[in-house]
């Protein structure tokens, strides 16, 4: 009761996190140069200039995943969980309606008119939503720390593009395709799959977004902010989702409402104070939407085989089901739209997970898997349908079998894929260097960026996914279980299938975060009450 006593009150708490948000933010401003805002007045001129278009696009995501949630029959009675649904669900569904809006012409149609119809609608859904959510503030340490990652966070985006982050050769993937092509596609009218620029055939669901928010740029320099502002709060999004999935996961594995309540904020925390996740989510790149789907993941999958005590409010259990497996397969599909290699990285482990928590239910899960593909299927028509139409291969320049399409020749695709492959073997020692010790001691290569770009979170994260996995009640907790899929499929999709670049594994952040997170929540917890007993004695 006397800890209870000492808790700040909510408004001191959050105008605490505001004031450290600014003033890191401010701190930063004056070491960003002369392509920065250097001074204090000058960012908030940017940011209030680069924020505002972005943040209105994330409150139409909402709207849309109010309307998402109310279409499934999906609901959480945690506030925290339910925020997190309804914004990744939202987030999801706003990028395949921008993908689907860019192929058709809509996004490009008498700019900006045409941009705006999907942020029009969006912001429809939310007539009727509460104006208060009822979230307890934490600490106020904790609130603190979250805030300082998101002053860096804003600041960096705030900056022009092509000159930060030397572990990203100042975000050149950003200036050679991620921006340009948006701007291509305007200038043509559409999303198209180009035949001077391969990076045009992936799914490209973000440059979609990308599209949308450029549609209203007056400048280019405005353009580039918009687009790293708008991921940006793709990276806010994945920290609500790591906060509500870390809750899911301490709550299956029967933890008091303090630890629950704990893992949410910490690990929001541990998820946005890693390197990796302020560098790409400062860019206009393309990571962040599936370290918030993978977080989405383990939220959907834990409640659905933790029926006895579900969060979830549906009708019945088929129904439940297929709610479930439709909501995966709308946000695999946007994980996959935002970056390709969320297939085998995420969708692969997802489906596996689904058919162990639904074993015993083989009927109601094979309908629900049919609708799943077919809702999946659908919402990637613009990239696979695109690429059919305009290069000749659905899944090109992939896929050998289908051969190399209209432009290109046998040979040109298998340098292509020799050039994109994996090293031969399964050498574990880009592991070691890449992730585990990655910008810690000798630099492998000198020729590479070394910065400690992951700090802790690797071996955190490991222990973190042990500890979940420690036997309750002589059961292993299905949320543990989860959570070490998810990272061992990851680590072996990076090791099989991909560079083996550091970036590559940032996905993996988010299960490593909330398991994490709800490793420190019990810590803290059980330490406070400890404390409190030793303090009544």
């Amino acid at each position: 009761m006397q800890q209870q006593d000492r808790a700040p009150s909510a408004r001191m708490a959050w105008f605490a996190a505001a004031l450290a948000t600014a003033a890191c933010a401010a701190w930063c401003a004056t070491r960003t140069g002369e392509l920065g805002p250097a001074r204090t007045t000058e960012l908030v001129r940017v940011a209030f200039l680069s924020a505002w278009l972005p943040c209105l696009w994330l409150l139409s995501s909402a709207g849309w995943g109010r309307l998402a949630c109310r279409a499934l029959s999906v609901r959480r009675s945690d506030p925290v969980e339910h925020a997190a649904m309804i914004i990744g669900l939202g987030v999801s569904v706003h990028l395949i309606l921008d993908a689907w809006c860019a192929w058709l012409g809509v996004l490009a149609w008498q700019r900006p008119i045409g941009a705006s119809l999907p942020l029009v609608a969006g912001l429809a859904g939310l007539v009727g939503a509460p104006r208060r959510v009822a979230i307890v503030p934490p600490r106020m340490t904790w609130l603190v720390a979250l805030a300082l990652p998101v002053g860096v966070l804003m600041t960096a985006a705030s900056t022009a593009p092509g000159w930060l982050w030397q572990t990203e050769f100042g975000g050149y993937d950003a200036l050679t395709y991620h921006l340009l092509l948006p701007r291509e596609w305007i200038d043509c009218g559409r999303m198209a799959t180009l035949d001077h620029n391969v990076y045009s055939a992936l799914p490209s669901f973000m440059e979609a977004a990308f599209m949308q928010v450029l549609a209203f740029a007056p400048d280019a320099k405005l353009a580039g902010t918009w687009a790293q502002w708008l991921h940006a709060m793709f990276a806010l999004a994945a920290a609500l989702n790591c906060a509500g999935a870390a809750r899911s996961v301490a709550r299956s594995a029967g933890a008091s409402e303090p630890a629950i309540a704990a893992s949410g904020w910490l690990a929001a925390i541990v998820l946005l104070s890693t390197p990796w996740i302020i560098a790409t989510g400062s860019l206009a790149y393309t990571e962040l939407p599936v370290v918030m789907v993978m977080a989405m993941v383990v939220m959907l999958v834990v409640d659905r085989a933790d029926s006895g005590r579900s969060a979830s409010i549906v009708a019945d259990r088929a129904t439940s089901t297929r709610s479930t497996v439709i909501a995966l397969a709308v946000v695999c599909a946007a994980a996959i739209g935002a970056k390709g290699n969320a297939a085998g990285a995420l969708v692969v482990p997802a489906m596996v997970l689904v058919v162990l928590a639904q074993r015993r239910h083989p009927r109601e899960l094979a309908l629900a898997g049919a609708i799943g593909v077919v809702v999946g299927a659908i919402a990637l028509m613009p990239w696979w349908l695109r690429n059919w139409i305009d290069a000749g291969q659905p899944f090109f320049p992939f896929v050998a079998a289908l051969g190399p399409g209209d432009w290109w020749t046998v040979e040109q695709q298998r340098m292509f894929a020799a050039a994109h492959a994996a090293p031969a073997g399964w050498d574990l020692s880009a592991l070691w260097n890449e992730w585990l010790r990655y910008g810690i001691g000798a630099a492998p290569d000198a020729s590479e960026p070394w910065r400690p770009q992951w700090l802790l979170l690797p071996w955190l994260g490991l222990v973190g996914v042990v500890a979940n996995l420690r036997p309750r009640s002589g059961r292993v907790p299905w949320g543990g279980i989860v959570l070490a899929v998810l990272v061992v499929v990851n680590v072996a999709f990076w090791i099989g299938f991909t560079h083996q670049k550091s970036r590559f594994l940032v996905p993996i952040a988010a299960p490593l975060s909330i398991a994490a997170g709800v490793m420190l929540g019990s810590l803290a917890t059980r330490n406070s009450a400890l404390g409190a007993d030793s303090t009544g004695a």
